[in-house]
């Protein structure tokens, strides 16, 4: 706009007051308008994608760090795994296909961080409180929640409970998050099949391993039971 104009007015100071008074206008002058019109043009794409590759290093970070904070939070239940395994949990009642155990942490983590950025797509398009991240944000706790009730209180039949809510509530969050962003959604999907396969591992385990009607006592408990009095015996005898 400032070259049109200053072009306009040399065009009208010559054809309407001659070229005395155009001669009268130094030539340096006019060059370096030009020059800082044309320049400041020039420039404005590359600051428009300056800022648009800024936006996006900034999406990128804040994505991952959704991620990272997701996988963080879902390892507080991992020292309540890791002290059932050794304990009770491999000592119990285990349907023929059951994961080793070093197949738990890989894809737990990856399913967590595949959460994180799926939550932070939507987080980043509506804000957290929609009724997608409600849900969202409600469905992380009891996820959380489920092993320590689980290898924790060795509740069996309590964590499948979890465990189906999980896979109900997730079964409601996917269709509302595909509305927002597929992508969002479809970063959901391999967790809800992990989820589906832990629901059936879970209820072959507590069918395997019956709670009493009273007490909720459970094999789970019987096997933590032993491995404390073995480990009593063993420091009294020197072993």
């Amino acid at each position: 706009m400032r070259l049109f104009l200053l072009l306009t007015y040399m065009g009208l100071t010559h054809a309407f007051l001659g070229p005395r008074l155009t001669a009268s206008i130094p030539s340096t002058a006019l060059q370096r308008n030009v020059d800082v019109v044309t320049h400041g043009i020039s420039n404005a794409p590359q600051s428009k994608k300056h800022s648009d590759r800024s936006a996006t290093i900034s999406a990128a970070a804040a994505g991952v760090g959704w991620a990272a904070t997701s996988v963080l939070c879902g390892s507080l239940g991992a020292p309540f795994v890791m002290k059932a395994s050794p304990t009770w949990y491999r000592k119990i009642n285990l349907p023929s296909f059951t994961p080793p155990d070093r197949i738990f942490g890989p894809v737990w983590t990856t399913v967590y961080a595949m959460i994180g950025y799926s939550g932070y797509t939507i987080f980043k398009a509506r804000g957290p409180s929609s009724l997608a991240m409600v849900l969202a944000y409600a469905h992380y706790v009891l996820n959380i929640i489920w092993a320590p009730v689980f290898f924790g209180l060795k509740r069996l039949r309590a964590g499948h409970v979890i465990n189906v809510l999980l896979l109900l509530s997730l079964s409601v969050i996917i269709p509302l998050f595909y509305a927002i962003s597929p992508l969002a959604a479809g970063l959901l999907l391999p967790y809800w099949a992990w989820l589906a396969f832990a629901t059936k591992l879970s209820s072959a385990v507590c069918a395997l391993n019956p709670t009493g009607r009273e007490g909720g006592y459970n094999n789970a408990m019987l096997q933590s039971r032993l491995y404390q009095l073995q480990q009593e015996a063993g420091a009294r005898v020197g072993l």
